[in-house]
């Protein structure tokens, strides 16, 4: 860069900031989206405003959310009516503003220079993956904001040695320990970073304690009992209401994700997919020659970083990684950006590759913005990319062939009987449950305590390792079985190669075609629009929903109708 350049951008830094934060939540609007399981918090929500609580269904305390800090927000928005999606978006894009800032400041720590420090910002921002969880409807981007901030916090801490006067010591204390319990009620898996964070703390305060000090040494211990101690009441208060109210100190999530085999696998595969996807290579492989040069030139803040971006990999291949599109990588990428800036600037010395590294970070989310989906090869290699797409996590809740929402409304509009005592079981435990209203069993288990410990084991994806089966439907009285939607035409002669299936093991699980559909039990066609019907299970007989088919006109076929015996 000119030398009068350089000036410019240091004299003008924060005005050139001002304009890319503003410039890339453009951006990050121009990407939103919104995704089904966001509606699980929202419905959660909703409960708790409408005084039954903080359950799925009322009257049955179940923790299927992982998010508890996100979805008290997401309560208070609509306390104040405020309609959830609206809600979300607008603490998501807030939370990704002070990620942006908190990465500035945590730059900072490395480059003395704002040019550097702008461009981690820019990297960051303009990273598909990161940009698009500004939205989304999850707690995605205010735990990578609290953990970033944590991070900075903490080099500060490590790195500054404490002032006598003033009250700054204590505040940033205060502000760590708050902002790390902040980050544990967001997600408890915060305490994979913290576990590297809490050690550099520690040894920061003792190391500097006594600067300053003459008259009295006793200003460190406060400030560890501060760390130490914010963190420990107010995480271990909510700890014992969850055991207190829930039963238990871990989400019923947990229960329904482990047992699954080959789940590292998964999680390896996730990790070569995002490097594959975001042209990542270059960058990694500059690194690997260049580690007799890091190893000289590494200041102790990028081995602290590096040893988080470290951990935090062996945490997500150890569950598998995500079937949602990279989202577990949101957390670390202000990391990653930082550190990936560092060896760009201050370890690799000639210009020309300097700049080729830049570009390809940047085209590399171009390229993964506008060619990632579902199982696509990247360059002809089969890297297994299990996750969903944004577009395809939007496309569940809207696209006339899913529609997910529909399907919701559709139902609360039909079923919502004069005692509610309808029930239904679906797999699309967000929208469908949220938009109906109805009592509803999460087929998946992630909202069901029986289904979380004892469901059928299907495979490894992250979050659809178990099923209930037709026995537990039966017993919790299910009427209507939604299953994995099933969406079709509404003309009866195309409705044996709809897309309903080639066999009903859609409506349970699909790896256990041993289990009979339960004698009499039949199948319904539920209008949507004039061109889409969904098709149900009708499982246990209610006079309600007899009622509503005879009124409305459904359609209700047996499966030798549907399936021409199979």
């Amino acid at each position: 860069m000119p030398r009068s350049w350089g000036l410019i951008v240091e004299r003008r830094s924060g005005t050139i900031l001002l304009v890319f934060v503003v410039l890339l939540v453009a951006l990050a609007w121009a990407n939103r989206f919104a995704q089904d399981d966001a509606f699980i918090s929202f419905r959660y929500a909703r409960n708790l405003v409408a005084g039954h609580g903080l359950v799925f269904n009322p009257g049955e305390p179940v923790e299927g959310y992982t998010n508890f800090l996100w979805t008290l927000l997401i309560a208070g928005g609509m306390a104040v009516g405020i309609e959830p999606v609206a809600c979300s978006f607008a603490l998501g894009l807030m939370c990704f503003v002070f990620t942006l800032l908190a990465t500035y400041q945590l730059a900072g720590r490395l480059f003395s220079r704002a040019g550097p420090r702008l461009l981690v910002v820019v990297l960051l921002g303009t990273n598909y993956t990161f940009s698009a969880y500004a939205t989304g409807g999850l707690e995605t981007q205010l735990q990578a904001c609290l953990l970033t901030a944590v991070a900075w916090l903490a080099l500060r801490l490590f790195e500054e040695p404490s002032s006598r006067s003033g009250t700054a010591p204590i505040a940033r204390a205060t502000a760590f320990g708050l902002l790390s319990a902040a980050a544990l009620l967001t997600r408890l898996d915060s305490a994979v970073m913290l576990l590297v964070w809490y050690p550099v703390v520690l040894f920061g305060i003792l190391r500097h304690g006594t600067v300053g000090y003459e008259k009295s040494r006793a200003r460190p211990w406060i400030q560890v009992a501060i760390v130490l101690g914010l963190p420990t009441v107010i995480v271990g208060a909510w700890l014992l209401w969850k055991l207190n109210y829930y039963g238990d100190l871990l989400p019923n999530t947990f229960y329904a994700k482990i047992g699954a085999p080959g789940a590292w696998r998964r999680g390896l595969g996730y990790l070569a997919g995002f490097a594959a996807t975001y042209w990542l290579a270059p960058v990694l492989l500059t690194a690997l020659i260049l580690v007799p040069r890091i190893v000289r030139r590494c200041p102790p803040a990028v081995a602290m970083l590096a040893f988080t971006a470290v951990l935090w990999c062996s945490y997500v291949v150890k569950v598998g990684g995500d079937f949602m599109e990279f989202r577990f990588m949101v957390p670390l990428l202000p990391i990653g950006f930082v550190l990936a800036t560092w060896l760009i600037i201050d370890v690799v010395r000639r210009p020309v590759v300097q700049v080729i590294l830049v570009a390809t970070l940047l085209l590399g989310s171009v390229y993964h913005a506008w060619t990632y989906d579902t199982g696509r090869t990247v360059f002809g290699c089969a890297v297994p990319l299990r996750t969903e797409s944004f577009r395809t996590l939007q496309g569940h809740l809207s696209d006339p062939d899913e529609n997910w929402q529909r399907v919701g409304e559709v139902l609360g509009e039909l079923f919502a009987g004069p005692d509610g005592d309808v029930v239904i079981a679906t797999t699309a435990a967000g929208a469908i449950p949220y938009y109906s209203g109805l009592k509803t069993v999460d087929m998946l288990g992630l909202n069901d305590r029986h289904v979380a410990r004892h469901g059928t084991v299907l495979g490894s994806r992250p979050g659809h390792q178990k099923m209930a089966t037709f026995e537990y439907m039966t017993e919790r009285g299910v009427h209507l079985v939604v299953g994995h939607p099933a969406i079709g035409p509404r003309d009866p002669a195309a409705l044996p190669q709809s897309s309903i299936g080639h066999d009903y093991g859609r409506f349970a699980d699909p790896a256990a075609h041993s289990q009979p559909v339960p004698e009499g039990a039949t199948l319904l066609g539920i209008p949507l629009d004039v061109d889409h019907q969904v098709f149900v299970l009708y499982l246990v007989r209610s006079d309600w929903v007899d009622e509503v088919i005879r009124r409305r006109g459904l359609r209700q076929m047996t499966f030798d109708e549907v399936f021409g015996g199979r």
